[in-house]
Order: C-alpha cells, then structure tokens, then sequence
C-alpha cells in the first residue's frame, strides 16, 4: 500500500523561547531534547505525537502553576490577622472581597 503524501509539511512548534527546564522540556514548545534535535527526521506521524504530548505538557504546566498561585494565596490570606471585631463589621462584604480576588486572580476551584 502506497503511503499517502503530506499536502501541507507540519510546521515546527518551536516559538523561540529555547530554555530548558529542570526535567529537561523546552519551556516555549515542552519538546524534549530528543523531540527538538530529532524534528527535521521525523515522520509526519511522529510530528503529530510529538505535539500532542506537547500539548498535554503545557495544559499541566499550566495547571501546575494555577495550582501554585492559588496556593500562595491561601497562604497570604492566613498571614493576615483578622480580629472578632473585623470580622463581625465586616461580614458578607469580605467573603465577596475574597471571592473577587480569587475571580481575579482567574482561579476556579474546579480548575485545580
């Protein structure tokens, strides 16, 4: 069986932020050292894999650092001191300030 031709070659997903992170993936495109070196000797078929792992690598990374951001911002919200005075004035008003901040941060729950 003849092997079907690529129209359209599969471009290199290489976005020229070429540093390596402490695992040894690109922190522009998540390729591996091997994946980056190899590119030019692949088959369309093992481009295809290459970037759907890719793309798997950035959506934990990503999820990752989500995950690190609002972990930092529990932390910070259990640093301040909040006294029984505060928090009877205060009320609801600070439970929606909280739940604006996270809004803000562009964190849900459900993310993580």
């Amino acid at each position: 069986m003849m092997q079907q031709l690529e129209l359209l070659s599969i471009e290199n997903p290489c976005i020229n932020v070429c540093q390596t992170d402490n695992r040894g993936y690109c922190s522009g495109c998540f390729r591996s050292r091997d994946e980056r070196f190899d590119w030019a000797k692949m088959t369309p078929q093992q481009k295809r894999k290459v970037i759907e792992l890719c793309k798997k690598r950035g959506q934990r990374r990503k999820a990752k650092a989500k995950k690190q951001q609002y972990d930092q911002y529990q932390q910070k919200e259990k640093q301040i001191p909040i006294t029984a005075v505060q928090a009877n004035e205060t009320g609801a008003a600070e439970s929606d300030a909280k739940k604006e901040t996270i809004q803000d941060m562009g964190l849900d729950l459900f993310d993580l």
